[in-house]
């Protein structure tokens, strides 16, 4: 009986196992996901209470996004002419201590997975640091400062689109990496097989035309010369 059939069978089975498992890439990929939802998850929990703080409301309606329930309209809060007045000031130094705190933390662990994004968002904080501490010396205006955040978070923004696609492509590439190396693993495997087991019918032939004839038949010839009997077997 022929192997064949359990020799595909065998390479089969092994080309599927190999494919459906993960590669290393994806790993990795799924790890650094769940380190990032993570993170993100602990900067909102670190923060809510500090943006929540009833004592920063005046501070919040300064600077908070329109879309928060204390913001003023997108137009007045860029064009806010005041600068920090002496109330203001030590609310705005501890407010922003605590936040800063808080994205620390979350840049920290954004440079276990990514230390691109993180290095991006080192800089935007090292900008807005600066920010503030003209803010604080009244150099600038709370508009002027809002409208210097604002375009500092659309470059950070269009940095952090760029390095996640890269990082996206760098994780594509060694996952299809890896699966070729699996195909080229499993057609190698699948080629040994095969030459084994033409060696097994080479041989197999080989032994049958060298098997001895057991048990064949013995014809025997006698013939009469006077009165001798003379006999021959073949």
């Amino acid at each position: 009986m022929s192997c064949a059939p359990f020799l595909r069978i065998i390479v089969i089975v092994l080309m599927a196992a190999l494919g459906g498992c993960q590669t290393g890439a994806q790993r990795l990929s799924d790890r650094n996901e769940q380190i990032y939802v993570a993170a993100n998850a602990a900067r909102g929990a670190c923060m809510a209470p500090i943006l929540a703080e009833p004592s920063y409301t005046p501070i919040r309606r300064r600077v908070s996004r329109p879309t928060s329930p204390v913001a003023r309209p997108a137009l007045e809060r860029i064009g806010d002419p005041d600068k920090i007045s002496d109330a203001e000031l030590p609310l705005t130094i501890r407010r922003f201590d605590e936040l800063s705190r808080c994205q620390d933390a979350w840049i920290t662990a954004l440079a276990q997975i990514s230390p691109g994004r993180a290095a991006s968002q080192r800089q935007s904080a090292a900008e807005t640091s600066a920010l503030y501490l003209r803010l604080v010396r009244r150099e600038i205006t709370w508009g002027e400062l809002n409208q210097a955040i604002d375009n500092i978070e659309l470059q950070a923004a269009e940095r952090w689109r760029k390095i996640v696609t890269e990082e996206r492509q760098y994780i594509q590439r060694q996952h299809n990496a890896e699966l070729g190396q699996r195909q080229a693993a499993a057609a190698a495997f699948g080629d040994s097989m095969q030459r084994q087991q033409d060696a097994m019918q080479r041989q197999q032939i080989i032994n049958a035309i060298n098997r001895p004839v057991i048990n064949q038949p013995v014809i025997t010839n006698c013939y009469r010369t006077g009165n001798t009997m003379n006999c021959t077997s073949n």
